[in-house]
This record gives C-alpha cells, structure tokens and sequence, in this order.
C-alpha cells in the first residue's frame, strides 16, 4: 500500500480529548394547588399563620390572602376574576417577527399565554449541553381589525429541562382599549437570545386562558383564606389539611358602660374596672355595645354560639359570668383559634 503522503509525527504523550459538559437540569413543569375556603362568617382582627398538615405556610413556595369578612371589603386578590380557556395548538416560530397573534374578546381584561417546549437546552459547538437563555417579545394591539402592534415587554426562560417545560406569560388589556370592543396580543420568539435553544426543539402554544373581572363577589360578612401554592408535589399532589391560627373576633358585646374589651375588666358601679371573678363586680343588665367590637374573650363568643345556633336565653341579670370562665377557660377557644377546613378546595 502507497504510504509515502502520510505525514511523518515526533514526539509522545498527549491528553485525553475532553468530555462534554452536561448541566444539570434547573426547570421543570409543576402543577399548581389553589385553595378557597371560609375562616368565619363576620368579621375578625388578623390571620397570624396557616399550617398546611401542621406545617407553617412559610415552609412552601406560596402565596395567600384574606379578608377580614368584613360588609364593604374588597375582592380576595385570589378571586379577582373569572376564567376560561381555550385550546389553540399553533407553532410559535423561531426568531419569526410576525409571531403568533390572537385575538382578544373585549370582555376580558388580560391573558395567559402557556408555551411548550419539547426540551429547553442550548447545545454548544464543542457539545456542551448547558442553560439556555431564551427572550420572547410581547406585544398588544387596541383593535384586532386594524391592529397597530405596542411593545409590552420582555419574559424570558432561563436555564435546562430533561424533558417538556411549560412556561405562562400574562399580557394585560391596553390601556387604549376603553369599552367592550375586540383587542390583541402577538408573541415573538426573540432573535436577540444569548445562549438560544438547541434547534431541533419545537414549542408551541396549547392554549390560552382569558380573565375577566366583572361580577366578582366580594363575599360580604365571610372571612376566607385563599392559597396558592406553586409546586402540588410540596404536598404529594393531594390537597393537605388546613389549620389557620388568627385572631380577635367580631361580636356584639356587652355596653360599654359595663364591659371594656381592650381590657377586659368589668363595671363595679362605683366608677371602677374589675375581673369576671372578682365579687364586687355589679351584675349585668342584659345590654349591648351599639357597635360590633373585637375581642378575644372565650366567654362572649361562647354567648353568640349559644344565642345565635342554640336559641338559648342567656341575657338574664342572674348569668354568672363568674362560672362562664370557670369552665370555658379550660374547654373551649375562640381567639386565638384553629380551625381546620377542605371547604371549597380545588387544584388546577
């Protein structure tokens, strides 16, 4: 065989070539558990801490708020719209200007807008297989008929998946957009990505949820708690039970004249203050505070049970109020107070 055109190579040694980096996976696709549910009917003071199976709330990626259950108080930020969604299964192109664009009914006041991705990795010259970093550009239009596109901003995906990855992106009505008329949004895959996805993944949009707030309840007289936590698997994909400790209570009291609730000391008739024990205290008269007060006295929610659900005739001179803390000191709570609920819980 004619050897004579190879190359003639000195010397020894050498490296082994080098191994291809593989980042470990940073991203995932979650499920999110959204829970509702009614701390009281009436109003009450404060929400100190919720427990998720005996677990404080401020152990899990969450988030939560609450009324106070209050007549005039403001929609629960958890309930503050409606929503439906529509599956729509298009291609959002690479690096394509035009997009994906969709219209908008102008019944709803902003959107959702879910991305697939088969995997999201950036793969090297050299093979590497390391995060990438991906922008998309958001835009809204005032009419879908004769759309005029207005830069909203820019959402990005940053980092490495094993597998599919979801991600949302919330585009808000524009302002211009006054009345009940048609608007748009169009979303680009960025040409400007830093470290741009390996081409061989596809994303596409499955679907996009419309919100809209008109008509939302504000749930008047009820306390609630709303939840969100954004990671189901926190709690084995189950909803957990609920414990909320709060405080301070609603109700309608006895009169001023006879009881202070900031203290909680009692009339003795001679212009001074004294515990339910305490033998000087004058008896009751059966009369209430002209306003509801707050108060964390077991004694008095025990009287509204009884009164309220048991119709039972307590408001006579000759109640001791002496033998109500006796025994309900030791047996029963009302602020602060637990409870335990799996009303109105739901996951999505």
């Amino acid at each position: 065989m004619e050897t004579s055109n190879l190359p003639r190579l000195y010397g020894e040694g050498g490296s082994a070539p080098s191994q291809p980096v593989d980042y470990p996976a940073n991203l995932k696709t979650t499920q999110s558990l959204y829970m509702l549910f009614v701390v009281s009917e009436g109003e009450i003071t404060n929400i100190e801490d919720i427990y998720l199976d005996d677990v404080s709330l401020g152990e899990f990626t969450a988030s939560w708020s609450f009324t106070y259950g209050e007549v005039n108080q403001a929609a629960i930020a958890h309930l503050n719209s409606t929503a439906i969604t529509e599956g729509v299964d298009v291609p959002l192109p690479y690096e394509d200007p035009s997009g994906v664009v969709r219209p908008v009914s102008g019944d709803y006041e902003y959107v959702d807008i879910a991305v697939n991705f088969t995997q999201v990795v950036h793969i090297t010259p050299e093979g590497d297989s390391v995060y990438a970093m991906v922008f998309f550009d958001l835009y809204t239009m005032d009419s879908y008929i004769t759309p005029v596109d207005v830069y909203v901003g820019r959402q990005n995906v940053i980092g490495k998946s094993d597998g599919q990855y979801q991600a949302i992106f919330r585009v808000y009505r524009p302002a211009s957009n006054i009345g009940d008329h048609e608007w748009g949004f169009r979303i680009v895959h960025s040409a400007d990505s830093l470290f741009p996805l390996d081409e061989q993944v596809n994303m596409t949009i499955p679907y996009v949820t419309y919100y809209s707030t008109e008509n939302v309840s504000n749930y008047p007289h009820s306390a609630l708690i709303a939840i969100r936590l954004e990671d189901a698997t926190q709690t084995s994909n189950r909803i957990p039970t609920v414990s909320v400790r709060g405080s301070g209570i609603k109700l309608m009291l006895p009169s001023s004249s006879y009881y202070n609730p900031e203290t909680g000391l009692y009339s003795n008739g001679a212009g001074g203050w004294v515990s339910p024990t305490d033998p000087s205290r004058i008896a009751w008269d059966g009369t209430f505070h002209t306003v509801a007060c707050h108060t964390n006295l077991n004694v008095w929610f025990f009287h509204l049970c009884c009164y309220t659900f048991l119709h039972l005739c307590i408001l006579s001179i000759n109640l001791s109020i002496s033998l109500f803390y006796f025994f309900f000191s030791f047996c029963f709570f009302c602020c602060n107070f637990f409870f335990s609920f799996r009303f109105f819980c739901f996951k999505f």
